[in-house]
């Protein structure tokens, strides 16, 4: 018939006469912790936003569980070192997205970890590099203390290069974050500042929950919860400890188009002709009808 052909069109196949069961996914993995240090000569990086996947799937069985990724650890106590990486935020069966890197905070090698959602600012006084992010995921961070590198921007340079060591920005994605009142300014997986050094200020996080990175002898500050932004980086330190700021824990969003299924888990809420799931702690989206 003309109508299934026209749904099939717009949402996907129609098999057996039965309305379609796609559904949308906002999937958030949980932001690196920012670098830390307690020596004048080491200007770690801010943490690296968690991978940010949007995608659509089919919802064919009666249940799907979810997994929330964790933010990183900031770099805390004495001795200098990198932020913790965050952990994946998972759609059963779906491809996960990728915790983002630790800021790094080690004079001698400098480079904190690749391959994660975004990459983390490099730590040490030169031009270290950042993190490298995950195609498709996020973008890389600065390099030397710069700023970690969030879903759509990468992070700044620090010591070297621009030094202004701002997180690179989130994404963007206004209608799920209103509907669900969740995100920072309408985006999420921000970039954690990377630190201050000799009486300058921290690098301000990336838009959507980057935590700003700490000034001269001050700690990084943690990334918003739920967003997947990274943590700050600690600032240049002679006489204290500078720890590096949290990553924000992951968040994932499920919508689909009123009416089409029944569904249940997470907090729901209705906006624009879409109903929505929001999970911030593990769960299970349950399919009834």
């Amino acid at each position: 018939m003309w109508w299934a052909e026209l749904l099939n069109t717009i949402f996907g196949t129609v098999s057996s006469g039965a309305l379609p069961t796609n559904i949308e996914i906002l999937s958030v993995a949980g932001g690196g912790g920012g670098g830390g240090t307690t020596c004048c000569s080491v200007y770690p990086g801010g943490g690296g936003a968690g991978g940010l996947l949007n995608y659509s799937t089919f919802a064919n069985v009666a249940s799907y569980t979810i997994t929330i990724g964790g933010g990183g650890a900031g770099k805390t106590g004495a001795g200098h070192g990198d932020g913790a990486q965050g952990s994946n935020t998972s759609f059963q069966g779906a491809t996960a997205s990728i915790g983002g890197a630790g800021g790094g905070g080690i004079e001698s090698s400098g480079t904190p970890a690749t391959g994660a959602g975004s990459g983390g600012g490099g730590g040490g006084y030169s031009n270290y590099a950042g993190g490298t992010g995950t195609t498709g995921q996020g973008k890389n961070g600065g390099s030397g203390g710069g700023g970690g590198g969030g879903a759509s921007a990468n992070g700044s340079d620090g010591y070297l290069g621009s030094g202004n060591r701002e997180g690179g920005a989130g994404a963007n994605y206004s209608t799920w974050a209103s509907a669900t009142s969740s995100g920072v300014s309408s985006c999420y997986a921000g970039g954690g500042g990377g630190a201050g050094r000799s009486g300058l200020a921290g690098g301000i996080g990336g838009i959507g929950g980057g935590g700003n990175g700490g000034a001269n002898e001050s700690n990084g500050i943690s990334a918003t919860a739920n967003t997947g932004s990274g943590g700050g980086g600690g600032g240049s330190c002679t006489t204290a400890t500078s720890n590096g700021g949290a990553g924000g824990s992951g968040i994932l969003l499920i919508r689909y188009v009123t009416g089409l299924i029944t569904a249940s888990g997470g907090t729901t809420s209705t906006s624009g002709g879409y109903t929505y799931h929001k999970f911030t702690a593990n769960g299970t989206f349950t399919r009834s009808a």
